[in-house]
């Protein structure tokens, strides 16, 4: 038996379940928010070292939107630093990243922040591409690779994902 790791593509993941996270362990949503965005930049730089071409990340879904005022702002607020952060990894990972939706709700200075991470690293070859303002029924249609169930595969949420143990 071959007990070499298969390593997708492209692997897609979707952000829910922070705020409840959170609330379990009697913390605020904001810090399972905050934890969250920790455990994806460590993942990206797992998933570049595995060797992965494209990542897409759903984030920021329309349903965000509709949380109350104080997580909305808080959400925008880490989304302004995420950017910051992630201008400088694309330039050391080599690392294009792409914002897929429409960002025309968000306020001006991350429109702005989006347009110049874009833009200065158009050029890399690695994929990262984040999806915003999105919905569930996007994104049921925008998966990468449509799943079955299969012993292949665990249930994780409402989604299907492939198990990455031999």
């Amino acid at each position: 038996m071959d007990n070499e790791l298969k390593v997708p593509n492209h692997i897609a993941i979707i952000l829910d379940g922070n705020g409840r996270w959170a609330k379990k362990r009697n913390m605020p949503r904001g810090y399972g928010h905050i934890v969250g965005c920790d455990n994806l930049e460590k993942m990206c730089d797992v998933i570049k070292d595995m060797g992965v071409k494209y990542l897409t990340v759903y984030a920021f879904s329309t349903e965000n939107w509709k949380r109350s005022r104080a997580e909305v702002e808080g959400l925008l607020k880490l989304f302004r630093q995420y950017l910051k952060r992630c201008i400088k990894k694309a330039h050391k990972n080599q690392m294009r990243v792409k914002i897929i939706g429409d960002p025309s709700a968000f306020p001006q200075d991350i429109q702005d922040s989006i347009h110049e991470l874009e833009e200065c690293s158009k050029d890399y070859d690695h994929m990262y591409s984040a999806a915003i303002r999105w919905s569930a029924m996007s994104a049921s249609a925008a998966t990468p690779t449509r799943w079955r169930r299969s012993p292949r595969y665990s249930r994780y949420s409402s989604f299907w994902l492939p198990r990455w143990s031999p």
